[in-house]
């Protein structure tokens, strides 16, 4: 892709003739079939690597940044001037000045107060999100907290513009067929979401389990917030070791609730009473 936007006439966009070009042209171009370009392609918006017109037209922002500052050094160069972020005298000027003179010139100063960028915060995880109306339900929010640390552990971070266009789009078609189209996409290693790929009658694997297992989890999640730090880090560390020596923090393990844990912890519950 890149290659074709350099070739371009309009460098760093990847059109032809004037035109966007679609998933099918890019198919033909790599060798591969149209859903692996459509997937590949949705996985690179996902993670911000190219961005879009207003017309659907794919670019690089680097290429075209490079692009605008060329023209503008050639243009400064057919003018006369060099290079037209440097602000010195035109060619041609004075060049009486002694070396010592110039040793002697006050050096300029840096300036002392660079301009700070804030990041903007990352959304926050289940429950922090605000979910479509059809998909308000307990099921819904475990399935996604799953993708959550599916896409942590492929890190592929969430951004805000990406979790609202991948609600709006499990919202668009309905509840079940949402939740088996994260449930895919997690089983398939994807960082995108298709739902066209899942029949319109899709229904959730196990969906009575996984309600039973989401009650389960909160159960023992509160019990164990309830607990000092010590006997929660024991814990996470003896899942750690259960489950292939996770690299997850303790947080996202909390977050995430997996079964292994939930057993572990009802483990320790017991012991407890006992």
């Amino acid at each position: 892709m890149l290659c074709f936007m350099h070739l371009s006439p309009r460098r760093g966009y990847l059109q032809q003739n004037g035109k966007p070009v679609s998933a099918e042209q890019i198919a033909r171009m790599s060798g591969c079939s149209t859903d692996d370009a459509s997937r590949l392609l949705q996985e690179l918006e996902d993670a911000g690597v190219f961005s879009r017109t207003e017309h659907g037209t794919i670019y690089s922002r680097r290429m075209v940044a490079e692009e605008t500052k060329r023209q503008k050094c050639s243009e400064a160069g057919k003018a006369g001037g060099g290079n037209p972020t440097f602000g010195g005298d035109p060619k041609g000027g004075s060049k009486g000045q002694s070396k010592g003179a110039s040793k002697r010139l006050a050096k300029p100063q840096r300036s002392e107060g660079r301009e700070q960028i804030t990041p903007p915060n990352p959304p926050a995880g289940g429950a922090g999100i605000e979910f479509p109306a059809g998909l308000r339900t307990e099921p819904f929010a475990a399935a996604w907290r799953e993708w959550e640390q599916h896409r942590r552990e492929k890190r592929a971070k969430l951004g805000a513009t990406t979790v609202q266009r991948q609600l709006a789009l499990l919202a668009s078609v309905g509840h079940d067929r949402a939740i088996a189209c994260i449930q895919r996409s997690i089983e398939q290693g994807y960082t995108g979401l298709f739902p066209d790929s899942i029949p319109a009658n899709a229904k959730p694997r196990n969906d009575s389990r996984v309600r039973v297992l989401d009650q389960n989890a909160t159960d023992a999640l509160q019990w164990l917030q309830g607990q000092s730090h010590q006997v929660r880090e024991q814990i996470v560390r003896h899942y750690r070791t259960t489950s292939g020596g996770s690299t997850a923090s303790t947080e996202d393990i909390l977050k995430v609730m997996a079964p292994r844990l939930v057993a572990i912890v009802n483990e320790y519950r017991q012991k407890g009473a006992a």
